[in-house]
Parts: structure tokens; sequence; C-alpha cells
């Protein structure tokens, strides 16, 4: 629902991480985001027929998603900015904000499948 009404979906929201941070506590929620200016230019560059997505909506979308990962309860968030990265950059900067967060049994798992 809409704020303040039956079943706020903000309301809701928080109930959720606060599930997801009993239940899922290494869980992490990744805000991956670019100027509205690049999303733009994606878009005509790599149209999508039946995208959802339109012109007028790239500002307002950020932000509520920008709101969304402020507010979450969630214990990890990173965020990753593609604006002027490449994927290759995007991935790496990833993999660098993650590494921190992994337990002790999943550097042990990544060791051993880059090992063999």
């Amino acid at each position: 629902g809409k704020p303040g009404m039956y079943a706020d979906r903000r309301i809701m929201a928080r109930s959720l991480d606060a599930e997801v941070n009993e239940f899922f506590p290494d869980m992490v929620l990744v805000l991956v985001k670019a100027s509205s200016e690049v999303i733009e230019r994606r878009m005509a560059e790599w149209p999508h027929h039946n995208g959802a997505l339109k012109r007028d909506d790239i500002a307002p979308v950020l932000a509520r998603f920008e709101e969304e990962y402020e507010a979450s309860l969630l214990n990890h968030k990173v965020v990753i900015d593609t604006s002027s990265a490449t994927v290759e950059e995007s991935m790496a900067e990833l993999a660098n904000k993650l590494t921190p967060l992994l337990s002790e049994a999943d550097r042990s798992r990544l060791k051993a499948r880059q090992a063999g």
C-alpha cells in the first residue's frame, strides 16, 4: 500500500529487513546505480521495446531506489556506481567491496575454487 495506508510498502519492507537480518544475517544489499544521463544514453543505445522505464521516470526511480537503500535495515550494504565504469571495473569494485564481508567459510571455499 501507499504511505500511511493499510500494508504500507515502506513499513512492510522494514519488517522484511528485520526477518532477513534474523534468518540471513550475512545477506548483502547491493545498490547498482548510474547517473540519469548515463541511464538515458544507455536506454537510447540499447532500447528495450517493451521496457517499463520511461525517460521521464529515470530520476524519480533512481531517487526511490536510493531512498529504500538508505532506509534498509540490512546489516551489510554496498553501492556500485556504474556511471563511468566498464562492466569489468564494476565487477572488480563489487568484489572488492564484498570481500571484507565474506565469512571464513566463504573465503575457504573461494580459495579452494581458485586453486582447483
